[in-house]
């Protein structure tokens, strides 16, 4: 018989709305250093440490907030917040190309990432409420690809826009967001009567003595694992096109184009994750992807050939961006009573703390040369690889078993 929660099995289109969202979302946190870029190039602004402290502070507000906003996404149904991050990000984001003054400038990406912060705990918590059951990696996935594709088009979007109307152009923000919310404003109602089943699944089980104890303590070992892997997952986003320049002699065109090669590869790779996550289980998934990847990683440093180094750096972005949704996934296992405040933590601060951690990354670089950076990012690997296996069981079979 076929699960009703699967959501291959019937027709069940909530994931993908909420992947859309996510999408949406997240175009404006991978748009933001495009826009930064463009002013500095047309003289608005005027370095890059100016350009390095807006990123830096967006991420950092994002971090501090998250939590809290998880916090309030477990305290009762609030789908209703996606929509309200996503609003307060494009806005912000968009209105950044009407002003030159660095203040309101600096306010702007500070409530980009609050935006950011608000949407992901209700995003996540309310896939998995969508979605749970025994198909839970491959619904994460389909979430957390929405922020792989936002990330994506977030750049292509707003740098278009630029171009053809100038600074003005970052207005365009403001069109997927008033599209998704009008999606999210219809659905809103079936979003809620989810999460309040879920709720009332979890009060029954406990009320029944069958409830599965939250446990700290391995999510602050799994956080451990996310705080290196954000760090690598930023590193790539952003030193990858300066790597092909400055180290192998490319054009910034083909250092882009291998940055685009790396998110395909990473939408592709976050869905062969989740289905996996649910067949080989989620720990599993998740340490053999890091154990895969640090060879990879240590054999890039290693060369410096064009061509070696693309078939390098393409299995090190899959198996980097295939622990997406396990990651996800194990979080939700570990605090499975605050699913909102776990979500924000594993898809937010995934990316935030790689935020916080870059001008680290860029000292490095300008200090020891953009090869060590890579070094640098290749003990960060080994180190996540060392404490994914150190992270307790949550598999979903394993836990059906010893029931």
């Amino acid at each position: 018989m076929k699960s009703s929660t699967n959501i291959f099995y019937r027709k069940n289109y909530d994931p993908y709305f909420l992947l859309a969202a996510h999408t949406c979302c997240d175009m404006n946190q991978g748009a933001l250093p495009a826009i930064l870029a463009f002013l500095y190039y047309h003289g608005i602004l005027t370095t890059f440490e100016s350009i390095a402290w807006f990123v830096f502070a967006s991420n950092l507000v994002s971090s501090v907030v998250q939590p809290l906003t998880g916090y309030l996404s477990d305290r009762r149904p609030r789908p209703w917040l996606m929509t309200l991050g996503i609003v307060s990000a494009a806005v912000s984001t968009a209105f950044i190309g009407f002003t030159d003054n660095h203040t309101i400038m600096m306010l702007c990406c500070l409530i980009n990432g609050i935006g950011i912060a608000i949407f992901h705990p209700a995003g996540g918590k309310t896939t998995h409420a969508v979605v749970s059951g025994s198909h839970l990696g491959r619904g994460l996935s389909l979430f957390y690809v929405g922020g792989n594709l936002g990330f994506a088009a977030g750049p292509v979007l707003v740098t278009l826009s630029m171009t053809f109307f100038g600074p003005k152009g970052t207005l365009i923000m403001i069109v997927p967001a008033i599209l998704i919310t009008l999606i999210l404003a219809y659905m809103n109602a079936k979003f809620v009567h989810a999460l309040r089943r879920e709720k009332r699944k979890i009060t029954r089980a406990r009320e029944s003595g069958q409830s599965r104890s939250e446990r700290p303590g391995a999510f602050s070992v799994l956080t451990v694992a996310i705080f290196f892997r954000a760090t690598m997952f930023f590193a790539l986003n952003t030193f990858i096109p300066l790597y092909w320049v400055k180290i192998l002699g490319q054009t910034v065109e083909t250092g882009n184009t291998v940055l685009s090669i790396i998110a395909l590869m990473g939408a592709i790779a976050t869905l062969c994750g989740g289905f996996m996550a649910d067949r080989i289980g989620l720990n599993k998934m998740f340490s053999y992807a890091l154990t895969a990847m640090t060879p990879l990683l240590i054999a890039f440093c290693s060369v410096q050939n064009m061509y070696v180094n693309l078939a390098l750096i393409i299995p090190t972005a899959f198996f980097l961006y295939s622990t997406s949704a396990p990651m996800m996934a194990i979080g939700q296992r570990f605090l499975c009573n605050h699913t909102g405040l776990a979500s924000g933590i594993t898809v937010g601060l995934a990316v935030s703390f790689g935020g916080i951690t870059a001008p680290v990354l860029g000292w490095i670089g300008d200090t020891y040369g953009l090869n060590s950076t890579f070094w640098a990012v290749a003990a960060c690997s080994a180190g996540a690889m060392i404490v994914s296996y150190l992270i307790p069981n949550a598999d979903l079979k394993e836990d059906e078993k010893q029931k």
